[in-house]
């Protein structure tokens, strides 16, 4: 690895350690010691493809003895997550979880590109999706439409890809199971709605869909 792909880690490395957020960790604290509630908690996308607007979390809790519904609005961070994650909080539909783990992967190929570079990384992308997903006309219509890459040759950068995408995607579908507490068959349709989120930002499919209605 040469010293330009380590300094563009640790520039990574360093996005993605951002704290919680002061005011969002005070409530988490609250909470974990009984003197807060979580009552919803949303993840807000933009859904104008033309808009490139970082999504948001929205936390509506209340602190015990009061009535009073509160509200805290903040960007989405990596970190956030990982707090949500380990306490085991879900938001409040499956839309939006899709949405929220499709944010986590795009947050997870920022490494790939760096280390292999976006165009080896989509390539490989695709073909991890496909064993992956077997049998899902939906990704195969997907790739036919909207992937330009060639098929990834025979490589240890391949293997090594192939592993780290895997282990992404792999690792958000247990994560839905074993943390968020989904029972299977709802954690599935998540998780294959997570990657059509991710491949729609990543490809810009909205977008040119918007922008050539016609081409398909």
């Amino acid at each position: 690895m040469n010293d330009h792909i380590k300094q563009q880690l640790a520039i990574l490395e360093n996005d993605l350690k951002q704290p919680v957020p002061k005011q969002l960790a005070t409530i988490i604290d609250e909470v974990q010691k009984g003197a807060a509630t979580f009552v919803e908690i949303s993840f807000i996308a933009p859904n104008d493809p033309f808009k490139t607007e970082v999504p948001k979390m929205e936390f509506k809790f209340r602190r015990s003895g009061s009535p009073a519904l509160l509200v805290l609005e903040c960007e989405w961070l990596a970190s956030i997550e990982e707090e949500l994650y380990r306490l085991n909080l879900q938001v409040q539909t499956q839309e939006q979880e899709a949405m929220r783990g499709g944010t986590l992967l795009l947050s997870n190929l920022r490494a790939a590109d760096i280390i292999w570079g976006k165009g080896f990384v989509d390539s490989v992308l695709w073909v991890v999706i496909e064993e992956r997903f077997k049998g899902l006309e939906l990704f195969k219509t997907l790739k036919e439409e909207y992937s330009t890459s060639a098929k990834p040759y025979e490589s240890t950068h391949l293997y090594e890809c192939k592993n780290y995408l895997q282990s992404c995607i792999n690792g958000f579908g247990n994560s839905l199971v074993f943390q968020l507490k989904y029972d299977d068959k709802i954690a599935y349709r998540i998780l294959v709605g997570a990657v059509v989120y991710m491949l729609d930002k990543r490809f810009n499919i909205s977008l040119r869909k918007t922008l050539f209605p016609n081409r398909h």
